[in-house]
């Protein structure tokens, strides 16, 4: 007969549990959820270093890698866990281990749902003959982007396809470049034929987005030639919109024990905030930028400025940027900068 396990105590417990490895000291200290319910509850975040993402976490030490979070995806995505049926296996499911994996990812602005045709029909479901979709991503902006694509597989009676994880994309200031049937079949990782469904597009700004479709007969040659601008659809419900916050006093010189600037970020838009850059200019003694962690609405996160040496003369001014590059698109950008002098 097997012996009946006796529990430990809390303290016999979790002496005999791993202790997570010290990180070193970083300028990001906490970030402020703020407390009105949320679909899912983010803990208080305490970064102490940009982590590996192969790195495990404990429930106590819940560390975000910047690289992440892609430059330019505003917003956040907050799923509720109850809402994934969790007796499926991901790894049967690549869109929803994606999903999974996302939970907190930012949410980008706007979706783009291209229709694709491509490869050989025998005349099954189209008319037979050669296929071909080329779609045109074009950045109209004057900075370089990030942003995401994925494929969706539509199948024929009614049934649903595959769908693809998302993969990375980037292009420069007025760059753009073509997804073609190729590059589609590789996405939905088939060697099927004869494919149709959507190429799914995700970004923080517009882009221009044109699909050219075209289709050979049994000359192989074109026989048709369609061309067709796909319009976005916005995400987002409300807006971001990143402040710097005083103290309670109005004084935007708040320092610690070792003499650091201590600068509060707070998102005070309906909508979240994707990672941005924080700059203090301390005027004639130099400038401190450091990267800024993604911000639910109501959140606020502390950065840890080191004040340069010489700048009490006696006393020392400067100047505080939130979202200094223009990275998350705001309800209003006015608000962005904000003056202060500490004494001497």
């Amino acid at each position: 007969m097997p012996k009946k396990r006796i529990p430990k105590s809390e303290s016999e417990s979790s002496a005999r549990q791993p202790q997570p490895t010290p990180m070193p000291e970083h300028p990001i200290i906490t970030t402020k959820i703020p407390t009105t319910p949320m679909p899912t509850r983010m803990p208080d975040v305490d970064i102490s270093s940009v982590a590996n993402p192969q790195r495990p976490t404990t429930e106590a030490t819940k560390v975000i890698a910047m690289d992440d979070y892609p430059t330019g995806r505003g917003g956040m995505h907050m799923v509720p866990m109850e809402s994934v049926e969790m007796s499926m296996q991901p790894a049967d499911r690549p869109h929803l281990r994606q999903a999974i994996s996302r939970l907190t990812q930012p949410l980008p602005n706007f979706q783009y749902a291209v229709k694709f045709v491509c490869g050989k029909s025998d005349g099954e479901v189209v008319a037979p003959g050669n296929y071909f979709t080329a779609i045109n991503v074009h950045n109209p902006t004057y900075d370089g982007i990030r942003f995401w694509k994925k494929v969706a597989v539509a199948l024929p009676g009614e049934q649903p396809g595959p769908v693809s994880d998302f993969f990375p994309a980037k292009l420069g200031p007025d760059e753009a470049f073509e997804i073609d049937c190729p590059d589609i079949f590789k996405l939905a990782g088939t060697d099927a034929r004869f494919l149709k469904g959507f190429v799914v597009i995700e970004t923080d700004v517009e882009l221009d987005v044109v699909a050219v479709y075209t289709a050979a007969g049994v000359t192989g040659q074109v026989e048709t030639l369609h061309t067709e601008r796909v319009e976005p659809r916005r995400q987002q419900v409300g807006q971001p919109d990143l402040v710097p916050v005083p103290d309670p006093t109005g004084s935007f010189c708040r320092r610690d024990n070792e003499g650091n600037l201590i600068v509060t970020v707070k998102n005070q838009g309906t909508a979240g905030a994707g990672p941005s850059v924080t700059e203090v200019d301390f005027l004639g003694f130099g400038k401190v930028s450091i990267p800024t962690l993604p911000l639910l609405p109501g959140a606020s996160v502390d950065l840890l400025f080191p004040i340069p040496f010489g700048c009490f003369n006696p006393d020392c001014e400067f100047r505080i940027t939130v979202d200094v590059k223009n990275q998350v698109i705001e309800s209003n950008e006015a608000n962005n900068t904000a003056s202060g002098t500490c004494r001497g």
